[in-house]
């Protein structure tokens, strides 16, 4: 596995297969499994992936290294915590898997926004390439479309928050684009194949769109209402329709969504009496129905899960986290939830077929939480 040094302005050209699925039409229903493939990039830390062989879990290490540690075949055993590359980085780095199920890694070094890359499923790293010069602290946020063509989200230290696009899968980038002064974006590709930001701006929730795959954006942020006391989550349904979670101001999770894909959003709706802290991640599960992990002011992990009717039940796993968990959703269905202790080690559990197992915590991982 390489581990150079170089931070390089250039292009991703990894020669990555196609998906092989178009995007849906605007309002039209997705197919569940493209579905799934495009919500597969979780909030959280440490960044989470799961390539349909495996999991392979990023975060920084010491110096700031980025470090990862990975299964050796799907419910095999697990690497060491492991150095990647080379050269100090920011912020969090963010992890996502394209179709040929190779990782790329965005990240921020000497402020400049760097992704590195795999060519194929476990092939040796890229060295960090640049993207361009980027002010402000916080991590990306990163889609992937059905063909694998990524966009990318920062805010900067202005409070805009700035795109660059892929003129294709496997192309050249596009310039920044300021979409506009708001908080901190997360993103996703709608069932149209068209991105989706939503952010919180002062306490409100708001968001821009396209249509279809590389579209214009719309004019200006659509504020959705609510009072939120943290930052948004965002998942796509099998039909289409867009659902966001976020802390509110009372602590409390609340939940908001569309009732058919590009359709009218419903109100916002509070999801238990649980106080929780930080932002929760959101996915749609193998059924179709959404979940959620969250942590409570304890620290301790919170799932949330819809049942058949759009109820919600919680289940307290009992692991600790210092960070804002993780989860992945694996091609049999299988939720897997990340965390980190105080001491700074990884720490995981998964719900197989029998229920939710023993978490397991590594010792002396050393993975810088800050």
């Amino acid at each position: 596995m390489t581990r150079r040094t170089a931070i390089k302005g250039a292009v991703l050209t990894t020669g990555l297969a196609a998906f092989g699925r178009s995007a849906a039409a605007h309002g039209a229903p997705a197919e569940p499994a493209e579905a799934r493939f495009l919500t597969s990039v979780s909030p959280g830390y440490p960044a989470v992936v799961d390539t349909g062989r495996g999991l392979t879990a990023f975060a920084l290490g010491p110096r700031r290294r980025l470090h990862q540690r990975h299964q050796n075949g799907r419910g095999g055993t697990w690497s060491p915590f492991e150095p990647v590359l080379d050269a100090a980085l920011d912020c969090r780095p963010v992890a996502v898997t394209v179709p040929n199920g190779a990782i790329v890694v965005f990240a921020r070094a000497g402020g400049e926004l760097v992704h590195c890359w795999q060519n194929t499923y476990g092939g040796e790293w890229s060295d960090w390439h640049g993207l361009g010069a980027v002010t402000g602290t916080n991590e990306p946020a990163v889609t992937v479309g059905p063909t694998g063509r990524m966009a990318v989200f920062v805010r900067d230290a202005q409070g805009s928050v700035r795109c660059r696009e892929q003129q294709s899968e496997a192309g050249a980038w596009n310039g920044w684009l300021d979409l506009g002064v708001t908080g901190r974006p997360r993103a996703v590709v709608g069932g149209s194949g068209g991105a989706v930001v939503v952010a919180r701006d002062g306490t409100g929730l708001v968001h821009r769109w396209q249509i279809g795959v590389g579209d214009d954006w719309s004019t200006g942020w659509t504020g959705l209402g609510g009072s939120l006391g943290g930052d948004p989550a965002v998942t796509v349904t099998p039909t289409g329709a867009l659902a966001i979670v976020a802390r509110g101001d009372d602590g409390k999770l609340v939940h908001l969504g569309q009732r058919t894909g590009g359709g009218a959003w419903g109100a916002f709706t509070v999801v238990g009496t649980q106080v929780v802290t930080g932002r929760p991640a959101l996915l749609t599960g193998a059924n179709g129905r959404l979940v959620v992990v969250t942590r409570d002011a304890g620290r301790r992990v919170r799932f949330v899960e819809q049942d058949g009717r759009g109820a919600w039940s919680w289940t307290d796993l009992g692991g600790e986290t210092v960070t804002d968990p993780s989860a992945v959703l694996g091609p049999s269905g299988e939720i897997s939830v990340f965390g980190v202790t105080a001491g700074g080690a990884m720490t995981w559990t998964r719900r197989t077929g029998t229920g939710w197992q023993p978490w397991q915590t590594w010792a002396d991982d050393g993975v810088v939480t800050a």
